[in-house]
């Protein structure tokens, strides 16, 4: 029953593409609208997200749909970053989270090499993940003068910066959480 209602979720997830509705943040860069994250890192339930999270991966099959969920988990973990950060959260926690949603959009780089396909969904993909990119920059930016670790923050913004210009889809570039 639980196994339906995650598989449930994850076909919802795909059909309606909640990586481009919902919660919209304006950056430097322009607005970029994120899925609305309402469990955090520190709540009761994180952990079942997590498995939630894990689960939806491995229903995901195809290259571009693989592309399309690291981006959404990737959004998913910005935001929590965003959000823990708004609420003067530990430190920690916020560091976490950014460090994942940068692994899940280096995730979302690799798994774009794998696409075999429409090329207009291609350059698209291409866009979509550039965007976030350099949002992510912004906000990493922003959280390294907010933040107490400010210095681990424009690490991983640099990172980001050297994934865009070298255009390396290596995973170890990130600490993607393997075991969410």
């Amino acid at each position: 029953m639980s196994i339906s209602l995650v598989k449930l979720g994850w076909d919802r997830a795909m059909a309606q593409n909640l990586g481009d509705e919902l919660r919209e943040i304006p950056v430097n860069a322009g607005c970029y609208k994120f899925p609305e994250t309402r469990v955090l890192p520190g709540d009761l339930t994180y952990g079942i997200k997590l498995v939630r999270d894990q689960i939806w991966w491995w229903y995901t099959e195809d290259a571009i749909s693989k592309v399309k969920m690291a981006n959404l988990l990737a959004d998913k973990r910005m935001m929590e970053a965003v959000r823990l950060a708004d609420k003067d959260s530990s430190d920690g926690h916020v560091l976490e989270a950014a460090k994942e949603a940068t692994g899940w959009l280096a995730e979302a780089e690799f798994q774009l090499t794998k696409v075999k396909g429409n090329p207009d969904e291609v350059r698209q993909l291409k866009a979509k993940l550039k965007e976030a990119r350099l949002v992510y920059k912004d906000i990493l930016l922003s959280l390294s003068e907010r933040c107490p670790n400010g210095l681990k923050y424009q690490e991983l913004a640099d990172k980001l910066s050297r994934l865009n210009e070298e255009n390396i889809y290596a995973k170890n570039k990130f600490s993607k959480a393997e075991n969410i």
